[in-house]
């Protein structure tokens, strides 16, 4: 069963979103896909320390995250619905 969690809107999350969080002063926005791992959401956060977050640690330590896209599989199933024979 895929893993899914919430942004801070309530919005659903699983592996393959699109999401961004913001840190520092001044703010840093920082957009990456998820991936999920040992049960776990991860975000890549290259060219930032550490190299990667769950999304535990980004609510901890930025407050949250919220999804800025649609995953693959949603564009994907956009697209075969509108094309479908109506």
């Amino acid at each position: 069963m895929a893993v899914t969690d919430k942004d801070m809107e309530g919005i659903e999350v699983r592996a393959g979103d699109k999401i961004a969080f913001v840190y520092g002063i001044p703010p840093i926005r920082v957009e990456g896909m998820l991936s999920e791992r040992e049960g776990k959401l991860i975000m890549p956060t290259p060219n930032h320390t550490p190299k990667e977050a769950t999304l535990a640690q980004l609510r901890y330590h930025c407050g949250g995250f919220w999804k800025v896209g649609i995953s693959r599989e949603e564009y994907i199933a956009m697209n075969v619905a509108e094309n479908e024979p109506r």
